[in-house]
């Protein structure tokens, strides 16, 4: 048999659109494998915590399966200590269960700042 009559045979097409069929089953079963390993379309939308004590945001991430990380603390005397400056993600956005938010809180004291030895000048 040539190669241009197998090309032309009943076998070769019945072959190619198996594979053309397994090949679509296998695109379609990753695909949906990926919306439910990803939790397509499923989000916790995050409220603004900016202003707030780091309690409420820790109580709020304990409900719905979030981690809280302290990233900085920087001093502010006119809001008071353990207050939620800065978090990331950004607050209206959404995130996924289990995700983390990384947060700069405000400081009880400012920081020590070495100072030289000046007797001896």
């Amino acid at each position: 048999m040539k190669f241009a009559d197998f090309i032309k045979s009943k076998l070769f097409f019945r072959h190619l659109a198996l594979m053309v069929v397994v090949t679509l089953i296998f695109i379609w079963l990753i695909l949906q494998s990926l919306k439910l390993y990803t939790r397509h379309g499923q989000f916790i939308l995050l409220a603004d915590f900016t202003g707030k004590p780091l309690d409420e945001l820790v109580q709020f991430a304990d409900e719905k399966g979030l981690k809280v990380i302290i990233t900085d603390s920087i001093y502010d005397e006119n809001m008071p200590p353990r207050t939620i400056r800065v978090m990331d993600p950004q607050p209206n956005t959404g995130v996924k269960s289990g995700r983390k938010i990384y947060v700069t809180i405000i400081s009880s004291a400012p920081d020590f700042v070495p100072m030289p030895d000046i007797r001896e000048l």
